[in-house]
């Protein structure tokens, strides 16, 4: 998994202004804070592509302290604007603007850092964050002759794109699926890409993906992948895609794309 999450704090108040926080290691393990007793302050994993825990950035920003300084030979003691700012590792960023005292201010990032975007990348097994999480496979993660290729995705988020919810990025994985009519995805051509399977690994959802799309669909609107050897196999674990979905249990793999492409969950060409 790789996020790369960034939190900045800028003041907007007085030349001389300076934001501080505590330095105390158990606060402050594994991550890097550069500006400390400046106007703007920057928290960061100490690992490049690490990631940082909400929780404890919110703990060490319990102990955020506003320094006005003299501003024209007058101490002010409003309440000055902070703006939070949190980027990802793919650059998608959003800033929320919060009052503070002046002695202390305790911030709550969780709103800023659910907007973000994180890309997560690699094979193997991955817990979802907070916020939003594109999983994204690449054209070197397809299968070859014989191979069952299987990723694991814990925590996956049904919700829409746009409510924090988890997106699965197969642009570069799928072959020869795009065939849109009037700027739309055919959702049809997609049943020979992806299976939806609820039944092997109950309470679990396990995604088929042929991606030369050698599935077949049958009328009701089901893809059938039993006899494609070469595939990717991705698992939501305890995940049931159709009741994370809200679709009923007997829902199609046509609806289940649908519903998916609906909620911005699903990135293939032309989408």
């Amino acid at each position: 998994m790789r996020v790369d999450a960034l939190l900045s704090l800028g003041a907007l108040l007085g030349d001389r202004s300076s934001l501080t926080v505590s330095l105390d290691p158990a606060l402050t393990q594994g991550l890097l804070i550069t500006g400390s007793d400046s106007r703007h302050l920057v928290i960061q994993s100490i690992h490049p592509g690490g990631t940082i825990d909400v929780t404890q950035v919110n703990k060490l920003l319990a102990t955020l302290h506003y320094d006005p300084a003299d501003v024209l030979g007058l101490n002010v003691d409003l309440f000055p604007k902070l703006n939070i700012t949190a980027t990802d590792a793919a650059g998608a960023s959003d800033t929320a603007c919060v009052s503070s005292s002046i002695i202390a201010v305790g911030v709550d990032v969780q709103p800023v850092i659910s907007t973000a975007e994180a890309i997560v990348t690699g094979a193997g097994e991955h817990v979802a964050q907070l916020g939003t999480e594109v999983f994204q496979w690449t054209l070197g993660d397809r299968a070859t002759s014989g191979e069952h290729c299987v990723d694991t995705i814990h925590g996956f988020d049904g919700a829409a794109r746009t409510a924090g919810g988890d997106v699965l990025d197969l642009r570069d994985l799928l072959s020869g699926e795009a065939g849109a009519t009037g700027g739309q995805v055919d959702l049809s051509k997609l049943l020979s890409h992806l299976d939806f399977d609820t039944q092997s690994q109950p309470g679990s959802t396990v995604i088929h993906v042929s991606a030369s799309g050698e599935f077949k669909a049958d009328a009701s609107g089901n893809s059938q992948s039993t006899g494609c050897d070469d595939q990717q196999q991705i698992v939501l674990a305890n995940v049931d895609i159709r009741a994370s979905l809200g679709l009923d249990a007997q829902a199609s793999d046509h609806q289940i794309i649908a519903e998916l492409m609906q909620r911005g969950k699903l990135l293939v060409d032309h989408s």
